[in-house]
């Protein structure tokens, strides 16, 4: 009995999955201004926890700002913040995933997987605001 049980929840699951758009590469659209990128299911267009050392491009937190606000990278580039103030920030993308807390002395990076701008901003403090242009 409990392999018919087993054998359910699979084919529910699956069923779901599959309803839901699951088991197969698939064009996601692209930020408006972009130009379209193929990414394969469940792939965002940033991703977050990229090695720090791997980082092309740096962006400094520092007096509650993100300098420089605006970077411009290729698809595929991974860009990382460093906070250089004593309180904690976030880098938080408008679209797309939170990175979660970068505390005072820490480093972050994210990879960008699609052409597209990514606006971002902090948490904490929602005046500080960000850009990544990605061609």
């Amino acid at each position: 009995m409990r392999v018919l049980r087993f054998s359910i929840g699979v084919g529910a699951v699956l069923f779901f999955a599959l309803a839901c758009g699951g088991g197969g590469a698939a064009t996601n659209a692209p930020a408006t201004g972009s130009t379209a990128t193929q990414l394969v299911d469940g792939e965002l267009p940033v991703t977050c926890g990229a090695s720090v050392a791997a980082a092309q491009t740096e962006v400094a937190i520092a007096n509650n700002a993100f300098d420089p606000s605006s970077v411009t990278v290729a698809v595929g580039a991974i860009v990382s913040w460093t906070n250089n103030d004593s309180t904690d920030h976030t880098v938080t993308f408008d679209a797309s995933p939170d990175c979660d807390r970068v505390l005072g002395g820490e480093s972050i990076a994210s990879t960008f997987n699609a052409a597209g701008s990514d606006a971002y901003h902090c948490r904490i403090h929602p005046s500080m605001t960000g850009t990544v242009v990605v061609q």
